[in-house]
Protein backbone atom coordinates (compact mmCIF):
# COMPACT_ATOMS: atom_id res chain seq x y z
CA UNK A 1 0.00 0.00 0.00
CA UNK A 2 1.39 3.13 -1.01
CA UNK A 3 -0.24 6.75 -0.01
CA UNK A 4 0.76 9.74 -1.60
CA UNK A 5 0.67 13.78 0.36
CA UNK A 6 1.74 16.94 -0.62
CA UNK A 7 4.93 16.26 1.31
CA UNK A 8 5.27 12.49 2.27
CA UNK A 9 5.44 9.17 0.30
CA UNK A 10 4.72 6.58 2.64
CA UNK A 11 5.19 2.72 1.80
CA UNK A 12 3.38 0.35 4.40
CA UNK A 13 4.28 -3.26 4.56
CA UNK A 14 5.63 -3.95 8.19
CA UNK A 15 7.48 -0.80 7.97
CA UNK A 16 6.89 2.80 7.61
CA UNK A 17 9.13 4.59 4.84
CA UNK A 18 9.01 8.23 4.36
CA UNK A 19 10.52 10.89 2.11
CA UNK A 20 10.44 14.10 2.09
CA UNK A 21 9.92 16.28 -1.51
CA UNK A 22 11.39 18.80 0.39
CA UNK A 23 13.40 19.86 4.04
CA UNK A 24 10.29 23.41 3.75
CA UNK A 25 8.02 20.55 4.70
CA UNK A 26 9.49 20.30 8.01
CA UNK A 27 7.42 23.47 8.71
CA UNK A 28 4.43 21.94 7.72
CA UNK A 29 3.87 18.99 10.48
CA UNK A 30 1.52 20.59 12.88
CA UNK A 31 -1.08 20.49 10.20
CA UNK A 32 -0.32 16.86 9.73
CA UNK A 33 -1.49 15.53 12.89
CA UNK A 34 -4.07 12.84 11.77
CA UNK A 35 -0.99 11.21 9.18
CA UNK A 36 1.56 11.16 12.32
CA UNK A 37 -0.81 9.20 14.15
CA UNK A 38 -1.28 6.71 11.62
CA UNK A 39 1.92 6.82 11.04
CA UNK A 40 2.75 6.30 15.07
CA UNK A 41 -0.46 3.47 14.81
CA UNK A 42 1.70 1.56 11.99
CA UNK A 43 5.20 1.89 13.81
CA UNK A 44 3.41 0.12 17.02
CA UNK A 45 1.84 -2.33 14.90
CA UNK A 46 4.78 -3.36 13.76
CA UNK A 47 5.89 -4.82 16.66
CA UNK A 48 4.18 -6.65 19.76
CA UNK A 49 1.54 -4.39 21.25
CA UNK A 50 2.74 -5.49 24.40
CA UNK A 51 5.85 -4.61 24.13
CA UNK A 52 5.46 -1.15 24.17
CA UNK A 53 4.30 -1.07 27.40
CA UNK A 54 7.60 -3.41 28.36
CA UNK A 55 9.51 -1.08 27.23
CA UNK A 56 11.76 0.95 29.99
CA UNK A 57 12.72 3.50 28.28
CA UNK A 58 9.69 5.07 26.94
CA UNK A 59 8.40 4.42 30.68
CA UNK A 60 11.26 6.81 31.48
CA UNK A 61 10.63 9.45 29.29
CA UNK A 62 6.64 9.24 29.76
CA UNK A 63 7.32 9.86 33.33
CA UNK A 64 9.34 12.45 33.30
CA UNK A 65 7.38 14.54 30.57
CA UNK A 66 3.92 14.00 32.31
CA UNK A 67 4.68 14.09 35.91
CA UNK A 68 8.25 14.87 36.76
CA UNK A 69 9.01 18.34 34.27
CA UNK A 70 5.98 19.59 35.73
CA UNK A 71 6.71 18.82 39.40
CA UNK A 72 9.44 20.89 38.48
CA UNK A 73 8.21 23.61 36.91
CA UNK A 74 5.46 24.25 39.71
CA UNK A 75 8.51 24.54 42.22
CA UNK A 76 9.92 27.04 40.11
CA UNK A 77 6.48 28.66 39.54
CA UNK A 78 6.26 28.85 43.47
CA UNK A 79 10.10 30.12 43.79
CA UNK A 80 8.98 32.71 41.43
CA UNK A 81 5.92 34.04 43.01
CA UNK A 82 7.25 33.73 46.74
CA UNK A 83 10.24 35.78 45.91
CA UNK A 84 8.15 38.25 44.27
CA UNK A 85 9.62 37.89 40.78
CA UNK A 86 6.47 36.71 38.74
CA UNK A 87 3.35 37.14 40.41
CA UNK A 88 0.52 34.10 39.19
CA UNK A 89 -2.65 34.36 39.76
CA UNK A 90 -4.66 30.61 40.98
CA UNK A 91 -5.55 30.15 36.92
CA UNK A 92 -2.19 31.26 35.61
CA UNK A 93 -0.59 29.04 37.65
CA UNK A 94 -3.16 25.61 37.22
CA UNK A 95 -3.21 26.63 33.33
CA UNK A 96 0.77 26.44 32.82
CA UNK A 97 1.35 23.47 34.57
CA UNK A 98 -1.74 21.42 32.99
CA UNK A 99 -0.32 22.76 29.73
CA UNK A 100 3.36 21.49 30.95
CA UNK A 101 1.53 18.23 31.87
CA UNK A 102 0.39 17.35 28.20
CA UNK A 103 1.13 14.53 26.14
CA UNK A 104 4.19 14.23 23.90
CA UNK A 105 3.66 15.56 20.80
CA UNK A 106 3.39 13.96 18.19
CA UNK A 107 5.59 15.61 15.72
CA UNK A 108 8.10 13.77 17.74
CA UNK A 109 7.70 10.67 16.28
CA UNK A 110 7.20 11.75 12.78
CA UNK A 111 10.75 13.48 12.82
CA UNK A 112 12.18 10.64 14.33
CA UNK A 113 10.82 8.78 11.24
CA UNK A 114 11.99 11.72 9.01
CA UNK A 115 15.33 11.14 10.37
CA UNK A 116 15.37 7.45 10.18
CA UNK A 117 16.20 7.08 14.24
CA UNK A 118 14.46 5.85 17.20
CA UNK A 119 10.89 5.55 15.47
CA UNK A 120 9.71 2.29 17.37
CA UNK A 121 11.03 4.34 21.09
CA UNK A 122 9.64 7.93 19.97
CA UNK A 123 6.10 6.06 19.17
CA UNK A 124 5.74 4.09 22.15
CA UNK A 125 6.83 7.28 24.69
CA UNK A 126 4.10 9.12 22.68
CA UNK A 127 1.69 6.37 23.66
CA UNK A 128 2.60 5.63 26.95
CA UNK A 129 2.75 9.26 27.23
CA UNK A 130 -1.06 9.83 25.99
CA UNK A 131 -2.67 7.52 27.90
CA UNK A 132 -0.48 8.37 31.43
CA UNK A 133 -2.26 11.77 30.59
CA UNK A 134 -5.51 10.39 32.21
CA UNK A 135 -3.67 10.51 35.67
CA UNK A 136 -0.96 13.31 35.13
CA UNK A 137 -3.60 16.02 34.31
CA UNK A 138 -5.90 15.60 36.70
CA UNK A 139 -3.26 14.73 39.52
CA UNK A 140 -1.21 17.93 38.44
CA UNK A 141 -4.60 20.17 38.66
CA UNK A 142 -4.69 18.78 42.77
CA UNK A 143 -1.09 19.58 43.14
CA UNK A 144 -1.86 23.04 41.85
CA UNK A 145 -4.34 23.71 43.81
CA UNK A 146 -3.18 22.47 47.09
CA UNK A 147 0.19 24.48 46.72
CA UNK A 148 -1.99 27.64 46.13
CA UNK A 149 -4.00 27.04 49.21
CA UNK A 150 -0.90 25.93 51.46
CA UNK A 151 1.92 28.45 49.77
CA UNK A 152 0.70 30.91 47.83
CA UNK A 153 -2.78 32.22 48.44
Amino acid sequence: MVLRCSCFKISCRFCVLINLRSSSSFFNLPRLSPLAMFLIGLTIGEGRFEESFKDKTAWFIAVCRNFIAPVILLFICVLLHKTGVFKFTQASLISIIIGFSAPISVTLSVMCLQAGKEEVLSSRACLISTLLTLISMPLMFVLCHAFWLSFLA
